[in-house]
């Protein structure tokens, strides 16, 4: 490269060792002068050279190369032997073994390039359902998570409040403390089944897992109500008393809780749907209170079961379907704690969960 030019390339830090480059080697381009230039900034020599290039210097994609990991598939080997056994027979249509080779060779590069695009894609559409499934979720999974979050505030939350001795009634929004006595004492109703305590107990502390609050916690994608047609908020409130949902299965079962109220009393509304308080309801006796809040929580169970089904199932249930479902809940509520004929198999109700009695 430099034959007049004596000395190294590049001297290495302490001095002890050093190198040079005499040769480079190109293909069809052959060098025809080389300089030396010392740079101030490297331990490295420039070294530049001239290089005589060929006129009509063509450029193409270059050189094609095997993928060798298809040949660890058995089928594509198989399939190619075949493929090879056929271009076998074509050779006396050719006029040399040397055209016969090179249709070989382009069949080749043909066949393999076709099997790896076909392999990245399936790839490609594995590592795209991979995302997306981590992106968003089976719906099963979001249920459980839904549900471990349920219990894990549950039981957070009844965990402070046995820690907490200042504070011997957990306050209710917008009630008075008498009132959030009473909210507690409907929620722990004796003659309500366990899921529905659980219901009452959530709602009342709005920590039902509906969309807004797994929002709030990071655990879904839109605060929005997933009945079709709604774009509101989905809340606790929203869920069980202003959906067009709700709004409709209450007003169908009109009918089951009306007699409940007394007359010219207590009107339904949201804290009397939802907490069991308001006007009116301490003139009931304790049965009566007991047959409104069991109607009372088998239609908010309802709504609640309805409305999981269109999350995690996409089944949308109709109105009359949910009028159903409370009647046939309903019943097995009546003949379990009245009995049979209407009559009560346990007399007393406790005096504590009749509204309005401290």
């Amino acid at each position: 490269m430099h034959q007049r030019e004596e000395g190294f390339t590049w001297f290495s830090g302490d001095g002890t060792s050093a190198s040079r480059i005499d040769y480079i080697f190109t293909r069809d381009c052959p060098p025809t002068d080389a300089t030396l230039t010392p740079l101030f900034f490297s331990d490295h020599i420039m070294l530049s050279c001239t290089l005589s290039l060929p006129t009509g210097v063509t450029v193409g994609g270059g050189l094609w190369k095997l993928n060798c990991s298809l040949l660890e598939d058995e089928d594509v080997v198989r399939e190619y032997r075949e493929q090879f056994s056929q271009w076998q027979t074509l050779q006396d249509f050719y006029d040399s073994r040397a055209q016969w080779w090179e249709m070989v060779k382009e069949r080749t590069r043909q066949y393999f390039r076709k099997i790896g695009r076909e392999k990245k894609k399936r790839l490609t559409r594995r590592m795209m359902g991979l995302q997306k499934r981590l992106q968003s979720p089976p719906r099963k999974f979001l249920m459980k998570l839904e549900r471990a979050v349920f219990y894990f505030l549950w039981v957070s939350k009844w965990e402070r409040l046995k820690r907490d001795d200042r504070e011997p009634v957990s306050p209710v929004p917008g009630l008075t403390l008498s009132e959030a006595k009473q909210v507690w004492r409907n929620a722990a109703h004796p003659a309500l089944q366990n899921r529905h305590k659980d219901l009452s107990w959530m709602a009342a502390h709005e920590i039902l897992p509906v969309r807004a609050v797994m929002h709030s916690s990071g655990m879904a994608k839109t605060p929005t109500c997933p009945r079709s047609g709604c774009n509101f908020p989905e809340t606790v409130r929203h869920l069980l008393w202003e959906c067009g949902a709700a709004r409709d299965l209450w007003a169908k079962t009109g009918p089951l809780y009306f007699p409940c109220l007394p007359a010219g009393g207590a009107q339904i509304g949201y804290q009397l749907a939802l907490l069991g308080v308001g006007r009116g309801l301490k003139d009931l006796t304790a049965q009566d209170f007991t047959s409104l809040w069991l109607t009372l929580n088998v239609i908010k169970d309802a709504i609640w079961a309805t409305r999981n089904l269109l999350v995690g199932k996409r089944v949308p249930v109709p109105l009359h379907a949910c009028e159903l479902k409370v009647t046939s809940m309903l019943q097995g509520y009546r003949a379990t704690i009245f009995g049979r004929g209407g009559r009560g198999r346990t007399e007393r109700v406790p005096a504590a969960t009749v509204a309005g009695r401290t």
